[in-house]
């Protein structure tokens, strides 16, 4: 063999090897990507709760029950959660609870 051909066997050996490492490690990063909208898909899209119902029964003895719903529904949609019981229990869904107004009031009823 000539020095020029070795020289290609070698080159085209790196070559090959540096492709199956390429394909490794872009098949690694496929895998990662796909857990990741995994994760995301199941923190930003969580579980569906009927927000009328939840919301019925949440201002169900309020003495504005319009105004109530309205406020309950724009939170549930928010945050996907609804403390059970007609009043309190805020404790039981945090993001319902840390809501607040234009005036810093709680939002959620």
């Amino acid at each position: 063999m000539t020095q020029k051909s070795e020289t290609i066997q070698k080159h085209s050996k790196r070559k090959r090897k540096e492709t199956a490492i390429e394909q490794g490690f872009s098949f690694w990063i496929q895998i990662r990507d796909r857990s990741a909208k995994v994760a995301i898909d199941k923190k930003h899209f969580p579980k569906k709760i009927n927000c009328g119902l939840a919301c019925s029964k949440r201002c169900s003895k309020s003495s504005r029950k319009n105004v109530c719903h309205r406020a309950c529904n724009a939170c549930c949609f928010r945050c996907h959660c609804v403390p059970p019981g007609t009043y309190g229990n805020k404790s039981a869904c945090p993001c319902y609870a840390s809501l607040r107004t234009h005036g810093n009031k709680p939002k959620c009823p």
